[in-house]
């Protein structure tokens, strides 16, 4: 089976899981009158303990299973997920991709080179995994901005990026500033056009 029939089904599992928790820790919260009372009453109550203590451990089995299951599963699904078709594959990105695809100065790299750390193994799987849960919170949640910006995790990242694959370039300038505020044809909604710096 293709690669992309795991992933909407995993996406899928993944996305009723967290509607359920979210449904069940809003009727919780609003069976209680305030947060104190909740947790008075779960200190006096075995039950509730026990049942919030199934939650935590459920939450943490899905994830590892999750995370197995991507890494171990379906041949090359880690692969997949790294290639640029497959964050072109989020309708919100395709602009994003086609700036990138047509006229991106970087065009030969791929994103992941760019949006994610590469100081190490585990920030790299760790924020890989950060950035692509909330990546699918947001667009399956309907809350894509008209506008897609770089959190300030992000601005780090990039930046820390450039200054990794330019590194014989950067060694002799000023490193106050951010890459792409001088060259801002390199961002995505600027691809292929030159701006004058102020």
């Amino acid at each position: 089976m293709e690669i992309n029939y795991y992933l909407e089904i995993f996406s899928g599992i993944l996305y009723q899981f967290l509607i359920s928790l979210y449904s069940s820790i809003s009727i919780t919260a609003s069976n209680t009158k305030n947060i104190s009372h909740f947790c008075e009453k779960a200190q006096g109550d075995p039950d509730m303990i026990s049942r919030l203590q199934k939650i935590i451990f459920g939450v943490f089995v899905l994830a590892a299973a999750g995370g197995l299951f991507v890494m171990f599963g379906p041949p090359r699904l880690m692969a997949k997920t790294e290639t640029p078709d497959f964050c072109a594959s989020c309708h919100v990105m395709e602009s994003q991709f086609e700036a990138w695809f047509h006229t991106g100065a970087h065009r030969s790299i791929r994103c992941i080179d760019c949006h994610l750390p590469h100081e190490n193994f585990g920030a790299y799987y760790t924020w890989k995994s950060i950035d692509g849960m909330k990546d699918m919170f947001i667009f399956y949640s309907g809350r894509v901005p008209e506008t897609i910006r770089l959190s300030e995790h992000g601005k780090k990242t990039v930046q820390s990026n450039c200054a990794r694959c330019h590194e014989t370039t950067v060694e002799k300038i000023d490193r106050a500033r951010n890459c792409w505020e001088c060259h801002r044809w390199l961002q995505h909604n600027l691809a292929g056009s030159r701006l004058t710096v102020n």
